[in-house]
């Protein structure tokens, strides 16, 4: 399944907005989240050309969707992932008959409208052409919040001058899409493997180093995506 759609904001806007966990469960309540508050172990691994984050512990998403489309409930792997040049790539797995991959190629148009090309290809026990009809219903219900608030974002960004951003603690990608994007535009390519940093609620390090807290999870494995089968 293949759609392409419209944001007004900035590319970095857009992305860091499609690969965001904790606000879904704000401006999607109901639809995508919301429910029970659960605690879960976040894993981010850098490379040169991409940045992924794994949570580990997540229950089946609460809402419509995750209710029709696991209905035996479950837990949740779950991967994000930013890819240069301008990749923004969602992977669910619940389970082996439940598989979701989401890849959106992002072009900016001007500095404040961003082109999305998303290709979603999936596997459920369910048939081909109910689940994309859902999906297609949901996704633009969800684009359509997320499209609100980014321009609402990119209105205020204009009325004061310029972006003056803070990273919260559970802020995951946001800084490292920026590194990557800012090394990108400069040329600048740096050469190191696969960086995993262990987190559990906690922005990892700037610094290209690996960083580990207690009781959290690292995974070693070299980032990348994968098909649905």
């Amino acid at each position: 399944m293949v759609r392409e759609v419209e944001t007004r904001a900035t590319l970095h806007a857009t992305i860091e907005n499609a690969l965001d966990v904790p606000h879904t469960a704000f401006l999607h309540r109901g639809l995508f989240r919301g429910g029970k508050r659960n605690e879960i172990s976040a894993t981010v691994r850098r490379s040169s050309d991409r940045v992924e984050v794994q949570y580990d512990g997540e229950p089946r998403p609460s809402g419509i969707a995750g209710r029709v489309l696991s209905p035996g409930g479950g837990t949740v792997e779950h991967w994000d992932r930013f890819i240069l040049p301008s990749i923004a790539q969602v992977e669910y797995r619940l389970g082996a008959d439940v598989h979701f991959l989401v890849s959106s190629l992002c072009t900016p148009v001007t500095d404040f409208e961003t082109r999305m090309f998303a290709v979603v290809e999936f596997k459920t026990r369910f048939p081909a052409r109910a689940v994309q009809r859902l999906l297609e219903t949901f996704a633009l219900r969800i684009f359509g919040q997320d499209a609100r608030i980014l321009r609402a974002q990119a209105d205020n960004i204009r009325r004061f001058g310029g972006e003056q951003y803070m990273s919260t603690e559970l802020d995951f990608l946001g800084p490292h899409i920026w590194r990557l994007l800012k090394q990108a535009e400069q040329g600048v390519r740096r050469r190191h493997g696969s960086t995993p940093t262990a987190a559990k609620g906690r922005l990892p390090s700037p610094a290209p180093r690996t960083s580990r807290r207690p009781k959290a999870l690292v995974r070693s494995s070299t980032p990348g995506g994968s098909q649905p089968r």
